[in-house]
């Protein structure tokens, strides 16, 4: 998985910058968060998976996914306010997520294509 992401990012020139450090991508098992600043950079990213993962065999699950995006980064010190207000968005993206059959690429919010943004990606 590492080194089909490392590949990817070597293609897409996909990341988030947060202060002075770029962030592409992070792996956990057979999931990967991919991070981009553009949806162009982002749609050049799934494309390079795509084609990295077939060459070993691997198929991206693209039922399972996701879009989010997210404006700013904020600091892990956040007040119980900011927290419940976080929980509450949560469980309306859940209510959203599902009465959507299809996923839709640009989120459920159709957010511009400037907006930062992360796709979670289940590879099998």
């Amino acid at each position: 998985m590492d080194w089909v992401l490392d590949k990817v990012v070597d293609q897409s020139d996909c990341g988030a910058s947060v202060g002075n450090t770029k962030i592409t991508d992070l792996v956990f098992a057979n999931d990967a968060v991919i991070f981009a600043e553009s949806l162009e950079v982002l749609v050049m990213a799934l494309e390079a998976l795509h084609e990295e993962a077939k060459l070993l065999g691997l198929e991206v699950s693209w039922l399972k996914t996701r879009s989010r995006f997210q404006t700013h980064v904020q600091s892990h010190f956040q007040e119980e306010e900011e927290e419940e207000q976080m929980a509450q968005v949560a469980r309306q993206e859940e209510e959203l997520e599902a009465q959507q059959e299809t996923p839709d690429p640009s989120g459920p919010w159709g957010r511009p294509s400037t907006m930062r943004g992360a796709y979670l990606l289940d590879i099998d």
